[in-house]
């Protein structure tokens, strides 16, 4: 069973916590269909959704996730659905595969 995503897990002093001025958690279309890296509240359940995709159980997956999404990610990248098939294809590369970077 995969590890349950925690905000204490995560650098949290990395992201913002609180919804900014056209910015909703829940109710605008935008925000649910484009993701924002630099929301903690929305990058804790993306990370969620990778690590349930690989079955991942310890913290230090959680921060490998974490990391990719950080530092790796390409700016165009920003569609919820797009990260997320980014993220699933750029750990599965066999350098990722073994926890080396």
């Amino acid at each position: 069973m995969a590890i349950q995503v925690k905000r204490a897990m995560i650098d949290k002093g990395k992201y913002k916590w609180e919804a900014g001025e056209g910015d909703s958690k829940t109710s605008v279309a935008h925000d649910r269909i484009m993701f924002n890296r630099r929301q903690g509240y929305e990058v804790i359940p993306m990370i969620q959704k990778v690590v349930n995709h690989f079955g991942y159980e310890t913290e230090e997956d959680v921060k490998r996730v974490e990391m990719a999404i950080r530092t790796a990610l390409p700016g165009n990248v920003r569609s919820r659905k797009n990260v997320f098939n980014w993220l699933v294809e750029h750990l599965s590369a066999p350098a990722m595969a073994g926890g080396a970077e």
